[in-house]
């Protein structure tokens, strides 16, 4: 007698459930709870998914806006100092004193800052940028 054996792969995932009844049933403990959706978005790892993120959300008319020629280039420097922080803000102690979180609205309002200044260099007919200025107040203050 033969018998045929064929071979069965696991299910990828499973779902199991227990159920009991109590008599003694407390609803206080089981009373219904409000589940809202929250969102949550997490940094992308790495410092190119990182930038890539924060000039999706650059539109061209942003960029367009402050007629400044470094303007293009320093927004690039404030993305790549966005991504490093954003990176390194999951070691911890190891590389900062003091752990800061410079976030999206940090990112904005630096480019905001970035333009104003820029702009008015460029209406003044000045060809000198203020760093120190933008690196007061994006770096210190910010």
């Amino acid at each position: 007698m033969k018998v045929a054996s064929t071979a069965v792969e696991p299910p990828s995932h499973m779902l199991s459930t227990a159920t009991a009844l109590y008599d003694n049933y407390n609803a206080q403990v089981a009373r219904p709870v409000l589940l809202l959706p929250q969102v949550v978005t997490e940094p992308p790892n790495g410092l190119k998914l990182n930038m890539r993120q924060s000039y999706s959300k650059i539109t061209e008319e942003v960029l367009a806006d402050c007629p400044h020629t470094a303007f293009r280039p320093l927004v690039y420097v404030l993305a790549y100092f966005h991504a490093v922080v954003q990176e390194r803000r999951k070691y911890g102690k190891l590389g900062w004193n003091v752990p800061y979180d410079f976030n999206e609205t940090d990112f904005r309002i630096s480019m905001a800052l970035i333009a104003t200044y820029l702009t008015k260099a460029y209406d003044a007919q000045d060809d000198l940028i203020p760093w120190g200025t933008l690196r007061y107040l994006i770096g210190e203050v910010r």
